[in-house]
C-alpha cells in the first residue's frame, strides 16, 4: 500500500505494510476510535470525533491527493424532486467543505 502526501509543492510516497486494511470508511473510523492506528478518512465521516478531541488529526499541513465524487442518476429531464434537491445540496455541501 502507498500513500501520497502533499504540502505545498513538496510531496512524499510513504510504502506501508499495515497489518489491518479495512476498505469501508465506517470500520475505519471505528478502528481509528478503538486505537488501531492512523488513517485517511475524509473530514465529514470524523469531524464530530476531531471537534470532541477523539481524535486527533497528524500532519495537518500535509495533504492526502484530492478524489472526485460522482453520482449517477437518470438525465435531469426526469429526475424527481427529491433527487434533484440531493444532488443539489451534495454538489452546495461538497464546494463548501472538500473531502480532503
Amino acid at each position: 500500500m502507498q500513500w501520497t502526501l502533499r504540502s505545498g509543492n513538496d510531496a512524499v510516497q510513504l510504502d506501508l505494510d499495515p497489518p489491518l486494511v479495512i476498505n469501508d470508511y465506517t470500520g475505519v473510523h471505528q478502528g481509528v476510535l478503538d486505537g488501531l492506528g492512523i488513517s485517511e478518512i475524509p473530514s465529514f465521516i470524523c469531524e464530530a470525533a476531531l471537534h470532541d478531541r477523539r481524535l486527533v488529526e497528524v500532519l495537518p499541513e500535509w495533504r492526502f491527493a484530492t478524489i472526485k465524487v460522482a453520482a449517477t442518476y437518470p438525465s435531469n429531464r426526469y429526475l424527481s424532486p427529491l433527487v434533484r434537491c440531493f444532488k443539489e445540496f451534495c454538489v452546495e455541501y461538497f464546494e463548501r467543505k472538500p473531502l480532503a
